[in-house]
């Protein structure tokens, strides 16, 4: 049995086994002798087919070698031929195989040299394909060098009489190969384009020039320079001054790349550093130099200004960037000395223009009438003022920061800084007015507005500190603007204590009459007002809490109230007693809360204000103590006013021991101590 594979045999043996062991009984004998002709005829069944796919593999090994004796044969016979067309052409050395295939090299070469210019125009036009290829022109120039070398070779060889007809031949090549000569140097006149996309055209060029161009150097920096030229006469050849000052931009970024980008794709020892940047130093100083023929037009248009310092900014910027020893130079010099005339001009422009958006903001500050209806709400009072002023200078700064920048930039910071202290100056003046309206409610209503807006500018004053640093990185320069602005900031913290000064000045002038006037006389004797004093000043804290925003204002006002009750109260003794005995003082509360009225000098009054001095001041030394202890102060009270006692009775105080004791809550206390001892102790 014949099985054309492996599985037919291994089917036909599984058929064979399935069939014996149907047809199996119960007899254990005859299912040996079954079982054991199935293995024979499985095992005969297997040679069989082991035999005949042996002698399939020998027939087609047979047949494989036949074929290669034809195709070696074949092969022999495509040799012998052309050999023996060679042949035929050597009859000077018949059957000599050297020979014959010298001749055959020789031929293939110059077919090979041959075949480019039998259409040559065709060959050319494939080569033109590729121009804007920039990864493909080395491949480009070296085809077209050798079509070159060949043009000459066979111009060389040719006779005179054909000479002719070839120069005719190659002319298009001629046009090529000035095509091909100004594509060369395109490139380098156009680094900045294609060293950005494709640096590595640049090298290989570069590579080319240095192989068939004599003098590389001198030509690669004439055409490095050219392309350069050409670039920014195209970018700043314009009359338009914000064109100008645009297009400097472009140019300022252009140099940038090409020193990054450019140079470092040429031979280090060309040196084209300098050359490039005094290219392009020539160039915008050259276009920027007409528009300084006139000062007196640019003194007259603030937009221009703003773009000659712009102009200005930026380019100083990068000369110190890219060629720092330059800015010594004599044309950069004068050129600098021409803009800085027009500085002050600059500046008064922003300072005009800045006030005329600050006052512009200062409308939205609340009137009377709306501080008492925010009052009512018993909220903490706010309006936008803080907001709006600072919004404008915000709105000033973005369009000058976008166009300014270093110094330039630095001293327009500083015009905002001045500004603002300038009107720091104003809103304490302000607080000088509120303290003398006639309403107290009112009073304290616009002061507590005047804290929270205080406060809020001061945040303001940080966050416009910090958009002011964005725009630098020296960390000398970051100094500087925080210099600036941490004064702007405290001047705002400043009003917030003034404020709160203020306060405690408002609520004391509403009670003077009762709480003050009457100290170190009769009434005092009999009514006793510091209590009275503080009682008071609570009740209006209760509306002044709700009003101011935070707790810390709240908590300056109550010590403030203290501190100056308690100035008023030594100044009120000193101008008691000054009626017996003549001193001078300026004083400072008495001043502002009941003007230049002056006690009368009733001596009698005086002896018995006298004769109670002790108990009513020990009395006034345990309520100033107990409200102490509600601010948790810290202060020498109790020492203070034993001392009071001590020198109206025995003189054992001297000035300087006076003035230490009133010195942490009064500040100048020297003076008023020395009113003090003159008025009270005994006289000898």
């Amino acid at each position: 049995m014949n099985f054309s594979d492996e599985n037919q045999a291994l089917a036909k043996a599984k058929t064979t086994l399935n069939k014996t062991l149907s047809e199996l009984e119960g007899d254990i004998s005859l299912v040996h002798v079954r079982i054991k002709k199935l293995i024979a005829d499985f095992t005969k069944n297997q040679e069989n087919s082991a035999f005949e796919l042996g002698g399939a593999l020998n027939r087609e090994v047979d047949t494989h070698r036949q074929v290669l004796c034809t195709l070696h044969k074949a092969a022999s016979n495509a040799l012998l031929e052309p050999i023996e067309h060679l042949g035929s052409l050597c009859p000077e050395q018949p059957g000599s195989l050297k020979s014959i295939v010298i001749a055959q090299a020789n031929i293939s070469q110059t077919i090979n040299i041959v075949k480019p210019f039998l259409n040559l125009e065709k060959t050319l036009a494939d080569l033109r394909k590729d121009f804007g290829d920039k990864e493909k022109l080395a491949s480009i120039v070296n085809q077209g060098i050798k079509l070159s070398d060949h043009k000459r070779k066979l111009l060389e060889k040719a006779p005179p009489s054909v000479r002719e007809v070839l120069k005719k031949q190659f002319a298009p090549l001629d046009e090529f190969e000035a095509e091909l000569n100004t594509s060369i140097w395109r490139v380098i006149e156009n680094s900045i384009e294609i060293a950005q996309k494709q640096p590595k055209a640049i090298v290989r060029v570069i590579k080319i020039i240095r192989n068939i161009q004599d003098q590389a150097e001198e030509k690669v920096r004439e055409h490095l320079g050219l392309g350069i030229e050409k670039r920014l006469l195209t970018l700043l050849n314009v009359e338009n001054l914000e064109k100008l000052s645009e297009n400097t931009h472009q140019a300022i970024n252009e140099l940038g790349i090409m020193i990054e980008k450019v140079l470092p794709c040429f031979p280090p020892e060309y040196n084209l550093y300098n050359y490039c940047v005094n290219k392009y130093r020539n160039c915008i100083q050259a276009a920027i130099e007409p528009q300084l023929s006139d000062l007196e037009k640019l003194r007259a248009s603030p937009g221009l200004l703003v773009l000659i310092f712009q102009w200005v900014s930026e380019y100083s910027e990068a000369i110190k960037k890219y060629c720092a020893d330059s800015l010594e130079d004599v044309d950069i010099q004068i050129l600098f000395a021409k803009v800085k005339e027009l500085m002050p001009d600059f500046i008064q422009h922003m300072e005009n223009l800045l006030s005329e958006w600050i006052n512009r903001a200062l409308q939205a500050h609340s009137s009377n009438n709306q501080i008492m209806e925010m009052a009512a709400k018993y909220e903490p009072l706010t309006d936008t003022l803080p907001e709006e002023m600072f919004s404008a200078v915000n709105q000033q700064l973005n369009f000058v920061s976008n166009r300014l920048s270093g110094e330039v930039l630095i001293e327009i910071f500083r015009v905002c800084a001045t500004r603002l202290i300038s009107q720091q100056k104003k809103l304490s003046s302000q607080l000088s007015e509120m303290i003398n309206l006639e309403d107290p409610e009112l009073q304290v209503a616009s002061l507590c507005l005047s804290i929270n807006n205080n406060q809020r500018a001061s945040k303001h004053t940080v966050d416009l500190m910090k958009s002011c640093k964005k725009y630098y990185t020296e960390s000398f320069q970051l100094e500087r603007i925080e210099r600036m602005f941490e004064g702007v900031q405290k001047g705002f913290l400043t009003l917030c204590g003034e404020g709160a000064n203020a306060l405690a000045i408002s609520v004391l002038r509403s009670i003077a009459p009762d709480t003050v006037l009457v100290l170190f006389t009769t009434n005092w004797i009999a009514s006793g007002p510091v209590p009275s004093a503080f009682a008071t000043m609570e009740d209006y804290d209760k509306d002044i809490s709700q009003w101011l925003s935070t707790e810390y204002y709240e908590r300056r006002f109550k010590r403030r109230f203290f501190e100056v009750y308690l100035q008023a109260y030594l100044e009120r003794l000193v101008q008691s007693f000054s009626k017996v005995v003549n001193v001078v003082y300026d004083y400072q509360v008495l001043l502002v809360i009941q003007g230049n009225n002056q006690a009368s000098k009733n001596k009698k009054e005086m002896s018995l204000v006298l004769s109670q001095f002790r108990e009513s001041v020990y009395r006034d030394k345990h309520d100033f103590l107990d409200f102490a202890s509600k601010l948790e102060m810290q202060i020498p009270i109790e020492t203070l006013f034993n001392g009071l006692v001590a020198l109206q009775e025995q003189g054992d105080l001297d000035v300087e021991q006076l003035s230490a004791l009133i010195q942490p809550f009064i500040p100048n206390s020297e003076q008023l101590a020395k009113a003090i001892i003159t008025v009270i102790q005994p006289q000898t």
